[in-house]
């Protein structure tokens, strides 16, 4: 869980950094690091949405029923935030 927590934490933190000492003077690619910025805070956020959901089912708290689910757009959204990272290195 840590590691999964962290990875988007450190992509925040690096891009931010990068923005704040103006080491990026392209308006492009300003913003796709601010892109980059909200997709990886969205995916923190949800990250720690589950823990807290699954910390909620270990102890009874909340139950879940099992549906069929399109996974186009999770996937469609985690290929975007992949291609994103790539095309900023």
């Amino acid at each position: 869980v840590s590691h999964e927590l962290k990875t988007p934490l450190t992509s925040i933190r690096m891009f931010a950094e990068l923005l704040e000492a103006g080491a990026i003077e392209e308006p492009d690619k300003r913003n796709k690091y601010l892109r980059i910025i909200t997709l990886e805070s969205e995916r923190l956020t949800r990250l720690i949405n589950n823990v807290l959901d699954f910390a909620k089912m270990d102890k009874k708290g909340r139950t879940y029923a099992k549906k069929r689910t399109d996974l186009y757009p999770l996937i469609a959204r985690l290929w975007d935030g992949t291609c994103l990272h790539l095309s900023a290195s």
